[in-house]
């Protein structure tokens, strides 16, 4: 089965899906769960769609297309989300690291699109991959400060850290030359590669 219709088959995704609101919240809640195994309340759930991600998608067309602009473009993005989600008091009272919570459901957000086929292919090589347990046990040597990957919050040191594994995986696309992009890579990494449950 071609990567994308996997990805859309396993996660029961239909096309046109995010035309309804409430359905782009129900997303928005279960981005959450894939990185906490808990749950989001339908408000806070239902602001961060009306404050960031419907926004975000809006922004699709006009997305940077140099990696470069489009790797600051998604740390901005990552970093507001983080902020409103430490606002919205859901990252269970700072035990979690938003910067970590919110480049999974960022990065989760625009692959759900990629399968959507709403990027162009030049967009597509740019995206990053949601880093997760499964994700980063790929790595030959996984930076200390996001050996926990729930609890990375946002500081200078742990953005660093977070653009060089997305680098180290660009380079490692390259290196393999099978798939068409670093994202459809991640997606044979979660569905195809036998690994333990992800954190």
């Amino acid at each position: 089965m071609p990567f994308k219709q996997d990805y859309l088959v396993s996660n029961g995704i239909s096309r046109g899906a995010y035309a309804d609101r409430n359905y782009g919240i129900a997303r928005i809640r279960g981005f959450y769960r894939t990185a906490r195994q808990a749950s989001m309340a339908c408000e806070p759930a239902n602001e961060l769609w009306t404050l960031f991600f419907e926004l975000f998608r809006q922004r699709f067309p006009q997305l940077p297309q140099a990696r470069a602009e489009y790797d600051h473009f998604v740390l901005e993005k990552i970093t507001e989300l983080g902020r409103l989600l430490r606002r919205l008091d859901v990252l269970q009272r700072d035990k979690l690291g938003e910067f970590g919570i919110a480049q999974k459901m960022v990065n989760l957000f625009m692959k759900e699109h990629w399968a959507l086929n709403v990027f162009s292919a030049k967009t597509e090589r740019l995206l990053h991959l949601p880093l997760d347990r499964r994700v980063l046990s790929k790595l030959k040597r996984c930076p200390g400060t996001w050996s926990r990957w729930t609890r990375v919050t946002d500081t200078p040191e742990h953005k660093a850290d977070y653009q060089r594994i997305q680098d180290e995986f660009r380079l490692e696309w390259k290196r393999v030359a099978v798939f068409r992009s670093p994202i459809e890579m991640e997606q044979f990494i979660w569905y195809r590669i036998p690994h333990r449950q992800s954190e």
